[in-house]
């Protein structure tokens, strides 16, 4: 039986992958069934196992990134922005993860959609990244924290005008370096390299008060 479940949790793994790939590739010819996506593939899916619950967070993620606002439109934008943060701090870390990781794509891709959320977005990234790690996952509640960093990183490069972004640089450079999750430390970590290249002033802050985090980062 477990192996039964575990090998229909691996096909819907590829499944979701190739689906990921056809809209990646072929973007203007899936917008129409975006709406069919959702009600047959992610409502379903977040209703059952954890292991399918992520599967759906992936679907959702791809469409937040690969669509955007401008493709998705305002109603369904919100619906799948709605989903992605109402996991971003389940107890669960793989669906945190996932939830997480999205919230960055809303940032990036949700362009005036995104201010009215960036408040409550940067609220359950914080607690994400508080919440305490069980004896259980520990790998995953570690990739599943810098995730949450990292999204915090992409909403102050994308979306900088809708937060106080002064202090939320202060409040993001105390929790760098990203250490678990390589891919999201490289951009998080260029994200700060080219800020401090870009904007040196506001990078180390009045006085160069944040000199001493940007140099323990490196």
């Amino acid at each position: 039986y477990e192996d039964n479940v575990e090998l229909e949790d691996e096909q819907q793994k590829n499944c979701t992958y190739l689906l990921g790939e056809i809209i990646h590739s072929h973007t203007d010819e899936a917008v129409p069934h975006v709406p069919l996506i959702i009600a047959t593939l992610v409502q379903p899916y977040l209703s059952g196992s954890v292991n399918v619950q992520k599967v759906a967070l992936f679907i959702l993620d791809d469409l937040a990134e690969y669509f955007g606002a401008e493709k998705l439109g305002a109603e369904t934008w919100k619906k799948v922005a709605e989903l992605i943060v109402t996991y971003a701090t389940r107890t669960e870390p793989e669906l945190r993860r996932a939830a997480c990781f999205g919230i960055g794509s809303l940032a990036k891709c949700g362009g005036t959609l995104f201010p009215p959320i960036a408040g409550n977005c940067l609220a359950v990234l914080s607690s994400a990244i508080t919440m305490k790690t069980g004896k259980k996952n520990k790998t995953e509640s570690a990739t599943a924290r810098d995730n949450a960093i990292a999204s915090i990183g992409k909403i102050i490069k994308y979306q900088a005008g809708s937060i106080p972004a002064n202090d939320i640089w202060e409040k993001w450079l105390h929790l760098l370096p990203i250490k678990d999750d390589r891919q999201e430390a490289k951009q998080a970590h260029q994200l700060v390299i080219d800020i401090l290249i870009g904007s040196p002033d506001f990078a180390v802050g009045p006085n160069g008060i944040l000199l001493s985090d940007l140099i323990r980062i490196f």
